[in-house]
C-alpha cells in the first residue's frame, strides 16, 4: 500500500465536546457492546453523512488497542482508547462498525466506560447539535461472559422507553427482507411512512406487505429494508433526533 493510500481516521469527539450529556430518564438501557452498530444506526437514520467514534476509558484500556485493529483504527490518547474509522459515510461505515464483531469486546473488563459519539461529515453546528450529532455514554458489565453496555447518558436527552423503542427498530433493520415491529400499530405507522416518502418515487419495483406486526419485502434487499426502517424512525422519533430534509430527488444509496 502506498503511503497516500493509508486509511485516515476521522475524529468525532473533538467536534462534540460542547454537546452536554444528559441522564437517560426513567431507567437505564442495556445491550451487548458488540451491537454498538445498532446505536450508531440511530444517528445514521437522521443523515447518511454521519460518522462514528468510540472511546473507552478505564484501567488497562490502552492494552486493548490490538484487539480492535483491522476494520477500525484504534489510538491511545490521554489514557483513553479511541476507536476511529476511515473517512466515509453511508453503508460503508455502518458495515465497518458492524464488522468489529464480538471478539474484541470479550477482552474489555467490567467497569470500563464506553461512549459512542457521531457527527455529520458536512454541515451542522457542533455547538447546537442537529442531524447526525449524538452521544451515548455508559459502563461495561460482563454478564455470563458477554460484554454488556449500559447506556446512562445521551445527547440529545432521551427517555429509556424511547431509546429502547428506537433500538428495537434499529435491530429489526438487521434482517434482510423484513421488519418485525413491537405491534400492529407501530408496523402500520412504519409502513405508511415509507409509502408516503419513498415507495413510489425511489423504489417503485419493490413490494412491501404488511401482515400484523411484520413488514416484508419481495424481493429481499438489505439496503431497502434499512430505508423502510429509516422512514419509520424519522416519523416516530423526529422530536428527539432531528433529521435532514428529504428533497424530492434525495439520493438514498449513500456510499
Amino acid at each position: 500500500m502506498r503511503p497516500d493510500d493509508t486509511p485516515q481516521p476521522v475524529e468525532v469527539f473533538s467536534h462534540v465536546g460542547e454537546l452536554a450529556l444528559q441522564p437517560v430518564t426513567g431507567d437505564k438501557v442495556a445491550l451487548p457492546a458488540a451491537a454498538v452498530a445498532r446505536v450508531y444506526r440511530l444517528a445514521w437514520f437522521t443523515t447518511a453523512s454521519v460518522h462514528p467514534e468510540l472511546r473507552l476509558e478505564g484501567p488497562g484500556v490502552a492494552d486493548l488497542a490490538k484487539h480492535f485493529a483491522g476494520v477500525a483504527l484504534p489510538a491511545v490518547e490521554a489514557g483513553a482508547l479511541l476507536i476511529r474509522f476511515p473517512g466515509g459515510a453511508g453503508f460503508s461505515t455502518l458495515n465497518k462498525v458492524g464488522k468489529v464483531g464480538a471478539e474484541p469486546w470479550s477482552h474489555v473488563p467490567a467497569g470500563t466506560t464506553l461512549e459512542l459519539a457521531t457527527r455529520p461529515l458536512e454541515g451542522g453546528d457542533e455547538t447546537l447539535g442537529g442531524p447526525g450529532f449524538s452521544r451515548f455514554r455508559g459502563t461495561i458489565d460482563v454478564v455470563g461472559g458477554e460484554c454488556i453496555w449500559t447506556i446512562r447518558e445521551t445527547f440529545p436527552r432521551v427517555s429509556a422507553d424511547v431509546l429502547r423503542r428506537a433500538l428495537a427498530l434499529s435491530a429489526a433493520a438487521e434482517s434482510d427482507d423484513r421488519l418485525t415491529l413491537a405491534d400492529e400499530k407501530e408496523a402500520k405507522r412504519v409502513y405508511e411512512a415509507f409509502k408516503a416518502r419513498w415507495a413510489y418515487k425511489v423504489y417503485p419495483w419493490m413490494k412491501l406487505t404488511l401482515t400484523g406486526a411484520e413488514l416484508r419485502l419481495a424481493p429481499g434487499d438489505t439496503s431497502v429494508i434499512h430505508y423502510v426502517a429509516l422512514a419509520g424512525f424519522r416519523a416516530m422519533f423526529e422530536s428527539v433526533w432531528p433529521h435532514d430534509p428529504e428533497p424530492e430527488d434525495e439520493d438514498l444509496d449513500g456510499d
